[in-house]
């Protein structure tokens, strides 16, 4: 289940902005990703519900937004 060290990930930037800017509460976070990001949405909800507890982000919106895949 890589969903859980992607929202550990997610989890340490939004934290790491919570202490730049002052912030004491964080209540929405948005992920945009590319079609093929191979995640399980649920899945990214679910573990960012459980390492966010007892931290700012704890009851935080987690928002994705799938984006079409683009070649180059």
């Amino acid at each position: 289940m890589h969903e859980l060290s992607i929202t550990q990930s997610l989890l340490d930037i939004t934290l790491e902005q919570v202490r730049l800017h002052g912030a004491s509460k964080v209540s929405r976070i948005h992920v945009v990703a590319g079609a093929m990001h191979n995640l399980v949405d649920d899945s990214l909800r679910f573990c960012f519900e459980v390492v966010s507890k007892g931290t700012p982000a704890e009851g935080a919106e987690l928002s994705v937004q799938t984006v079409p895949a683009r070649a180059q």
